[in-house]
C-alpha cells in the first residue's frame, strides 16, 4: 500500500492546483483525491458533493510472467481523471501529470472520455501506468 500512497501523493502535488473538492454529508472538505482497491469499492460516500477535478487512483492489479530464474512483475496502475465543472475538460490535469517525472513507472496508455452531460458524464480520462520489478531466486 506504500507504493499507492507514494503515488498519491506525487500525483496530489502535480496537480494540486487544479483539484476539485470533496464535500461530505457532515460538511467536512478534502481535497478531490483518493485511491480505491478494483474489487467494488466505491468512493467518496453516497451523498458526496465532488466539485472541479476528481482525481482516483486504482491498487495496481499484478502480471506476472515466468523467467529462467524468477519473475518479471507488471503493475498496471489506473488513474482516472474526472471534470465536475461543466464546460471545462482534464486537458490542462494531463498536461501537468504528462509533464512531471513518474519515477519507476511507464505510461502505456490514455484514453480521453467526452463529456456527455444529458447522460451525467463528466469530462475525464483514464491514464495507465506500468511499474516492473524482478523477483527471483
Amino acid at each position: 500500500m506504500s507504493d499507492a500512497l507514494e503515488l498519491r501523493e506525487f500525483v496530489y502535488i502535480s496537480l494540486a492546483s487544479l483539484l476539485g473538492i470533496y464535500k461530505f454529508t457532515d460538511g467536512t472538505q478534502t481535497p478531490a483525491i483518493a485511491v480505491i482497491s478494483g474489487n467494488g469499492e466505491l468512493y467518496p460516500p453516497e451523498g458526496t458533493q465532488v466539485t472541479g477535478l476528481e482525481v482516483v487512483i486504482f491498487t495496481p492489479t499484478l502480471a506476472p510472467a515466468a523467467l529462467l530464474q524468477g519473475y518479471k512483475v507488471k503493475e498496471q496502475w489506473v488513474i482516472h481523471l474526472k471534470q465536475w465543472t461543466v464546460g471545462m475538460s482534464v486537458q490542462l490535469a494531463l498536461d501537468s501529470l504528462l509533464s512531471a517525472e513518474l519515477e519507476g513507472f511507464v505510461i502505456s496508455q490514455i484514453v480521453e472520455i467526452p463529456a456527455d452531460y444529458r447522460m451525467g458524464i463528466p469530462a475525464g480520462a483514464q491514464v495507465k501506468l506500468d511499474k516492473f520489478y524482478f523477483s527471483g531466486e
